[in-house]
Formats: structure tokens, C-alpha cells, sequence
């Protein structure tokens, strides 16, 4: 039996009661209009292969063979899929932690024991591969990591992830990396940026809906070797049979126009230094906090550093203050939550921190 996704469950429930929303890890929702016209976007509705007109835009757009590319309906999907695709009872994951709880649950639904490796907050979060190393073992299967880092937003360079994947491959373990909010950082129009070359055991999962805004799409994929691809396919047909028609066009005109779509998603994040130096502000004037700024990232991780449990203080802000952030409870770190600060206006953030502010400091 798959165990409840508690984080998932409790933001459906509590985001929309919050006027000031610093929770929400991505973009604010892009139109359909701003990928192209309502003939375009209709074009494909009745396609008897769903899902072919992405598989070869996401190939096209990363440099793969077609056979490496499984569309799926999101990132948390695609990620649900490797696992199924790879995991067996009784074989271990190492997860990072802090970690999204997807990636955790997921594992112990199938039947797989969960082992952590830190990623150190104090020190900024770096993915550490000595971490990984000390927590190997004899039935590592797969080793999991989020990059940019799912709370805190640090990011991990290609020379950090090969080293972790050669650490996977000598204990015979893939490495799935979760890209979902790389190109916040490291974006490149001409082709992208993807881990999956780095070596011939990693394994990414990545969609369209935290960078530029189309969660609604749905357009998701992983990008495997064929052997494993195949194995992940077998995971869309048990869960969702295959994409839609519909969805599917919409996510490879807008991979297609990816260069277009960056810039205006660049363009909604043209202020956030500025937000960010916000943030800091606030953090500053409360020495117990602690926060680690990453250029480029939309969201952070604070801490109070007295490692008490903030998630009852961050659920009354919900009803005293009308803002809401996410509780560090649902990433294994109850003394700290993720705060959302970029391509959100001045106003927007200054009211919410001093909402946010109001409720830490009672």
C-alpha cells in the first residue's frame, strides 16, 4: 500500500486559505496563449500516439535518441515511474536530506528501505559525495538527489554529480537526479542542460511546471537508458495508460519554443535580487534564524536554530495572518520551512514577511 504524500495532502488543503502565498516552489502560472495560438495548441487533439510529438521535441531538445525519452504526466509522476520501474522489496534508496517527500514515500510504498545522506544546511546544502559514500550499502539500488536541491534551492555541478554517479555505479546503483528546477540556473537555448550525459547510470526526471509555469500541462519526462526507459514506460501504462493528445501538443510546441518562454519566465524573475536582500533582511533581524541565499533559485530554506518544531506557529499564520509557508516537518527538518521569495512583487513579499514575522515572533 502507498502511504499518504502528508506534504502534498496538507498543501491542497492550506494554500488556498493564505492571502500572501511564500510557499509555492514555482513559477505563477503562465497562460496557454503565451505558447501560441488556439489553432496551435488544438492541432493535435484527436493524434492516435499521444504522446510521439513530445517524446521527439524533448529529444530534439537535449541531444537523445527517442528511445531514451518517456513523457510522463509531471516530474512527481516520472519520479514515480523510475521507482517502479527500478525498485524491488527489501533493496535500499539513498535520499537526500533534507528531501520532497515523494521521494521518500514512493520507495517505502514499493516495499524499499529508505536510507538518508545529509545535505549539510549549516553549510549551505552542498550534495556531498563523501555523504553518499558513508551511507552506501550492499543493496543500494538507487541513489536519489534533487538539483537544484528541493528545499533549499542549492545547486550541484556537473563534477559532483559524476562523482556521485561513479559512487552509484561501484556499488552497481543508478542515480536518478531530479532537474525540475535546473533551469532557473543553468539554462542554455541552443541545448539543454541535462545530467544525463554526465554518465551511462544516471538517470533525470524533469517537466515544464516550476521554471516557466505549465503545471497545468502536465508535461513531464524521464530520460533513461532504452533498456530502463522501456521499464519506465511499463509505469505510465499501469498509472495512466498514456498522456493526453492534448497536453502532449501543448508540451512540445512549448519545448519548441523554450527561448521564448525562458525569457519571460527571466523577465518575472528580473527583481529578485532584490527579494532576496528582503529575506536576508528578515532573517537578520532575527538572530535565531538562519538562511542561505542561492542566485538564481526562487526559494530558500530557513532555519531557527533552536530546532524547535515550527509547523503548529506556520499553520496559525495560515489563520491569524493569512500567509503561508512550507513546513520544514515534510523535508525531515521540523526547525525550518521553505520560503518562496522570487518573481513575486515587493509588496507581495514585504506584506507576507511582515505577516510571517508577526506570528514567528508570538
Amino acid at each position: 500500500m502507498l502511504p499518504p504524500l502528508a506534504y502534498l495532502d496538507w498543501a491542497i488543503a492550506q494554500y488556498p486559505q493564505a492571502r500572501f502565498d511564500l510557499a509555492t516552489s514555482g513559477m505563477p502560472t503562465l497562460r496557454a496563449d503565451a505558447i501560441g495560438t488556439s489553432d496551435e495548441l488544438l492541432a493535435e487533439v484527436t493524434h492516435t500516439r499521444p504522446s510521439a510529438g513530445l517524446t521527439g521535441a524533448i529529444a530534439r531538445r537535449f541531444g537523445v535518441d527517442v528511445g531514451q525519452v518517456v513523457p510522463t504526466l509531471g516530474t512527481t509522476h516520472g519520479n514515480f515511474c523510475v521507482y517502479a520501474a527500478l525498485l524491488s522489496p527489501g533493496d535500499d534508496v539513498l535520499v537526500e536530506s533534507p528531501c520532497y517527500e515523494p521521494l521518500v514515500r514512493v520507495a517505502e510504498g514499493l516495499g524499499a528501505r529508505v536510507v538518508y545522506f545529509t545535505r549539510d544546511l549549516a553549510a549551505g546544502a552542498p550534495l556531498d559525495p563523501v555523504s553518499v559514500a558513508r551511507a552506501m550499502t550492499p543493496k543500494t539500488k538507487l541513489v536519489v538527489v534533487s538539483n537544484l536541491h528541493n528545499p533549499t534551492g542549492a545547486y550541484a555541478d556537473d563534477a559532483t554529480i559524476r562523482a556521485v554517479a561513479e559512487l552509484a555505479r561501484d556499488a552497481g546503483a543508478r542515480l536518478l537526479v531530479d532537474e525540475v528546477y535546473r533551469d532557473l540556473v543553468d539554462y542554455e537555448d541552443a541545448r539543454g542542460r541535462t545530467a544525463f550525459h554526465l554518465a551511462d547510470n544516471v538517470i533525470v526526471t524533469s517537466s515544464l511546471t516550476k521554471v516557466y509555469g505549465l503545471g497545468w500541462a502536465r508535461a513531464g519526462w524521464v530520460l533513461a537508458q532504452e533498456d530502463v526507459a522501456r521499464q519506465v514506460f511499463q509505469g505510465v501504462l499501469h498509472t495512466v495508460g498514456d498522456t493526453s493528445a492534448a497536453l502532449s501538443h501543448i508540451g512540445a510546441l512549448a519545448i519548441e519554443r523554450i527561448g521564448k518562454l525562458h525569457a519571460m519566465s527571466r523577465e518575472r524573475r528580473a527583481n529578485d535580487t532584490a527579494r532576496i536582500a528582503q529575506v536576508v533582511e528578515f532573517v537578520k533581524r532575527r538572530p535565531r534564524l538562519s538562511f542561505t541565499a542561492v542566485t538564481g533559485s526562487i526559494f530558500g530554506f530557513v532555519r531557527d536554530d533552536r530546532g524547535v518544531d515550527l509547523r503548529p506557529i506556520i499553520e496559525r499564520a495560515v489563520v491569524d495572518e493569512q500567509v503561508i509557508v512550507a513546513p520544514g516537518s515534510f523535508f525531515r527538518e521540523p526547525s525550518g520551512f521553505r520560503l518562496r521569495y522570487g518573481a513575486l512583487s515587493e509588496e507581495v513579499l514585504t506584506e507576507g514577511l511582515v505577516r510571517l514575522g508577526r506570528a514567528l515572533d508570538r
